[in-house]
C-alpha cells in the first residue's frame, strides 16, 4: 500500500507540492493580517452589489438638518425646541422613541419643560456614551432619564480603514455592563408588544430572542485577525444606503407638515443629519466610485442595527454568519486544488501556447465560479472568504505552471539521456561492426595479397621443380646403366668400361648437387610464403639484403604476370654490393615488401590504364650501405597518391579510392610488420 501511495503521489507530484504550499503560504500571511484590508473590501463590494432591501416601514428619523439649524438659529437646540419635538412625536403614539441627543447639562431656554417630558414619556429612551477613546470623552446621560432607567448607549467602534462594519448590542463599561445601545434598546423595547423579551441561550448564555441567538463577534471572524472584540458586538447587516428608512426634519414635525399615520406605532430616532454637526460614518455603501462618499449618520447607524435585530426575530432575516477558522482554511484548500489539478492534467501539453492558454482559461472559470458562489453565500448571509481564496488560487496557478514547466523540462532531460543512451549504444554497435568491417578487409586483403605470393610461388617453383625432376630422372638412368655395368664383371677392368663408369659417376654427382641447388630454391620459396597465413614469428638470420630482394621482386612479378598479361614492366636494380649479411627478421621484411612492390605495380598499371600506349612503367630499386643502417627505395612512376592523403595511408580505417583502388592496405600492413612488430621485437 505504501508504494501505491507513492506512486499516486509521483504522478501527481506537482498537486502534491503546490496545494500545499500555495494553501500554506495565504493562510500564514492571512494569520499576520496582510490580508485584512482585502477581505474588507470585497465585503463592502458585496455589499453594495447585493440588491437593495425593501424600507423598513417600522422606523422613522427624525433629523435635525442644515436647514432646521438655519431656521431655529441655534444648535444645540433649545431645550423648549426639543420638548415641543418629543411632545409632537409622543402624540402620534408611537411604539417607542429614541433620541440620539446628548442632554446631560441643560440648554437654556425650556430646560424644565424638557424635564418634564422626560419624566412623562415612559417609551423615551436617551443615550449616553460610556467608553472613552482618543477623540471623544465619555458624555453622561440626562439625569432623569438614567433615574428612570430609560438610558442607552451610543458608542460605536470603527475598523482600522475608518469604516464602520460592527456594532455593540452591550459596550459593557466597567460599572454598565447591562447597558444596551440604542439602537437594541428601542428594538427590545418594539419588541415588548409581541411578548418578545430576551433570554439566555443554552450554548453559552448569549442573547436569545425567540429562536435567533446573537452570538457575538471573535476577533478572527470573517476577514478579521487580531480584532478588538471587546463588549458584546455583532457584525452588522445594513439593509442598503442612507434613503433605508423613512426620514422626515424637526421643523416638519415641530409646524406638524406629515402624514398623521407616519409614526404610529414606530420606531422613532430623533438625531442629527446635519453635516456641520459631523456626527457621520464610513459605512460599505460609503466606499462608491462616486466623486463624493455618501456618508452614514449616526441616527441611520443606530436605525440600521434596530432594523437588522427586528427582522432578524420578526422576519427571519439571517445574520452574517461565518465559518469556522478551519472550515476556511479548508475552504482556501478546496480552491487552491481544482486550478492545479486541471494544470496538471494538461502537463503532457507539448505545444506551451496550447499549454498556456488552457491553464489561463481554467484559471479564469475557477475564478469566476469562486466568485459567484462566494457572492450568492453572501446574498444568504455568510461571509466566506474570497480575497485570500482568490490569491491562493492565483498563487497555485503560478506554482503548478512553473512546476509543469519545469517537470517537461525534467522529463525532455530524462528522454535527452535516453536518447544519448541509445546514440551511444549505437554508437558502440557501429564501432564493433566497423572493426568487424576492417578486420574482415584485412582479412580479404590479405588473402588477396597470400594468393598474389601463391601465384607467384607457384610460378617460382615450377623451374627448380622441373629442373629436379629433369635431373632426377637422368640420375635415375644414370645409376641404372651404372649398375648394369658394374654387374659385367668380365668387363670391369676394361678401360673403356671403367671410363664409362667415371663419367657416368661425374654426371650423376653434378645431377645431384643441381637437385640439391633447386631443392634449397624450392624450400627457401616455401619459407617465404609459410608467414602469411599462420604469422609465425621468425628468429633473426645472416640474411642477404639484394638476395631477399631479387626473390621478392620475382614472387611479385610473377604473380603480377599471371594477374595482368601482356604487361611488361620494366624494373630497374641499382644494389650497393657492398652491403654484407646482416642478421634481420627476413619472413616480415619479405612480406613488407611484397606489400611495397605490389601496390607499386598497381600504380603503374592504373596508369598505363588511363594514358596513351607511349607510358612506359617503371619501378626503381635500389639499395644503399649507411654502414649504421641499410637503405632500400622503392620507387614507381605511377599515378601516386594526393599529397593532403599521404599524411593518412597509415590510419586505421582509413582507405583512399582513386580509380577503383583502395590505398591504405599494403601501406598500413608494411607499416605495421616494419614500424610496430620488427621495431617491437627489435626493442
Amino acid at each position: 500500500m505504501w508504494n501505491n501511495l507513492k506512486k499516486i503521489a509521483w504522478n501527481w507530484r506537482g498537486v502534491v507540492f503546490t496545494v500545499p504550499s500555495a494553501t500554506g503560504l495565504i493562510i500564514a500571511i492571512r494569520l499576520i493580517g496582510w490580508l485584512q484590508p482585502l477581505e474588507w473590501t470585497t465585503l463592502d463590494l458585496f455589499f453594495r452589489l447585493r440588491p437593495l432591501e425593501p424600507r423598513d416601514e417600522r422606523i422613522v428619523i427624525v433629523g435635525m438638518e442644515e436647514k432646521d439649524i438655519q431656521k431655529l438659529k441655534q444648535w444645540p437646540i433649545s431645550d423648549r425646541d426639543l420638548a415641543r419635538l418629543i411632545t409632537k412625536i409622543k402624540e402620534q403614539k408611537p411604539r417607542v422613541i429614541g433620541l440620539d441627543i446628548y442632554r446631560d447639562i441643560p440648554v437654556e431656554p425650556g430646560h424644565e419643560e424638557l424635564l418634564e417630558v422626560f419624566k412623562t414619556t415612559p417609551n423615551l429612551i436617551g443615550i449616553e456614551k460610556v467608553i472613552g477613546d482618543q477623540f471623544y470623552s465619555t458624555i453622561n446621560p440626562p439625569p432623569v432619564l438614567e433615574k428612570l432607567g430609560q438610558v442607552s448607549s451610543s458608542d460605536i467602534i470603527l475598523d482600522g480603514d475608518g469604516v464602520l462594519r460592527r456594532a455593540f448590542l452591550f459596550p459593557m463599561a466597567p460599572g454598565k455592563e447591562n447597558l444596551p445601545s440604542l439602537g437594541l434598546a428601542v428594538a427590545l423595547k418594539y419588541l415588548e408588544k409581541d411578548n418578545t423579551v430576551p433570554v439566555a441561550s443554552d450554548d453559552g448564555g448569549w442573547m436569545k430572542l425567540k429562536k435567533t441567538v446573537f452570538y457575538p463577534f471573535n476577533s478572527n471572524d470573517g476577514g478579521y485577525r487580531n480584532a478588538d472584540a471587546g463588549g458584546y458586538q455583532i457584525l452588522l447587516n445594513y439593509r442598503g444606503s442612507a434613503q433605508s428608512f423613512q426620514k422626515i426634519s424637526f421643523t416638519d414635525v415641530l409646524e406638524g407638515h406629515f402624514d398623521p399615520n407616519l409614526m404610529r406605532d414606530r420606531i422613532i430616532l430623533v438625531g442629527s443629519q446635519a453635516t456641520s454637526i459631523k456626527d457621520y460614518f464610513s459605512t460599505p455603501h460609503s466606499q462608491s466610485l462616486s466623486i463624493t462618499p455618501a456618508l452614514t449618520f449616526g441616527v441611520e447607524i443606530q436605525a440600521n442595527l434596530a432594523s437588522q435585530i427586528l427582522s432578524t426575530v420578526l422576519n427571519n432575516r439571517p445574520l452574517i454568519k461565518v465559518l469556522p477558522d478551519y472550515l476556511e482554511d479548508l475552504w482556501i484548500a478546496l480552491w487552491v486544488v481544482i486550478p492545479a489539478i486541471w494544470a496538471w492534467k494538461w502537463r503532457k501539453t507539448k505545444n506551451l501556447l496550447k499549454l498556456g492558454v488552457a491553464i489561463v482559461i481554467g484559471t479564469s472559470v475557477t475564478i469566476v465560479l469562486l466568485i459567484g458562489i462566494s457572492y450568492i453565500a453572501f446574498l444568504n448571509s455568510w461571509w466566506l472568504p474570497l480575497a485570500p481564496t482568490l490569491l491562493a488560487l492565483g498563487c497555485s496557478s503560478v506554482l503548478v505552471t512553473n512546476f509543469v514547466y519545469i517537470s517537461q523540462l525534467q522529463e525532455y532531460n530524462l528522454y535527452l539521456e535516453h536518447e544519448v543512451e541509445s546514440r551511444i549504444q549505437d554508437l558502440r554497435k557501429t564501432y564493433r561492426e566497423l572493426r568487424a568491417a576492417q578486420d574482415k578487409i584485412l582479412v580479404k586483403e590479405k588473402l588477396a595479397a597470400l594468393g598474389t605470393l601463391v601465384a607467384g610461388v607457384s610460378h617460382e617453383l615450377k623451374n627448380p621443380l622441373h629442373f629436379i625432376q629433369n635431373f632426377a630422372s637422368l640420375s635415375v638412368n644414370l645409376a641404372n646403366e651404372l649398375r648394369e655395368t658394374i654387374r659385367d664383371r668380365d668387363r670391369c677392368c676394361e678401360v673403356e668400361v671403367f671410363e664409362n663408369i667415371h663419367e657416368i659417376s661425374s654426371n650423376l654427382s653434378e645431377n645431384l648437387v643441381e637437385i640439391k641447388d633447386h631443392s634449397k630454391r624450392a624450400n627457401a620459396i616455401v619459407q617465404t610464403m609459410l608467414p602469411h597465413p599462420d604469422g609465425v614469428a621468425s628468429d633473426r638470420t645472416p640474411t642477404d639484403i639484394n638476395a631477399l630482394l631479387d626473390s621478392t621482386i620475382k614472387l611479385v612479378l610473377y604473380s603480377q604476370q599471371g594477374k595482368y598479361t601482356n604487361f611488361p614492366i620494366n624494373l630497374e636494380k641499382n644494389y650497393d654490393r657492398s652491403i654484407p649479411q646482416i642478421e634481420i627478421f627476413d619472413r616480415e621484411l619479405s612480406r613488407s615488401l611484397i606489400n611495397i612492390l605490389d601496390n607499386a605495380y598497381y600504380a603503374v598499371y592504373q596508369k598505363a590504364q588511363l594514358i596513351d600506349s607511349n607510358f612506359r612503367p617503371l619501378i626503381l630499386v635500389e639499395t644503399e650501405n649507411l654502414k649504421e643502417s641499410v637503405k632500400i627505395v622503392i620507387q614507381d612512376n605511377g599515378a601516386g597518391i594526393p599529397e593532403d592523403i599521404i599524411g593518412k595511408i597509415f590510419r586505421s580505417f582509413f582507405y583512399y579510392q582513386a580509380t577503383k583502388r583502395r590505398y591504405g592496405i599494403g601501406s598500413i600492413n608494411a607499416h605495421d610488420l616494419i614500424v610496430i612488430k620488427i621495431a617491437a621485437r627489435s626493442n
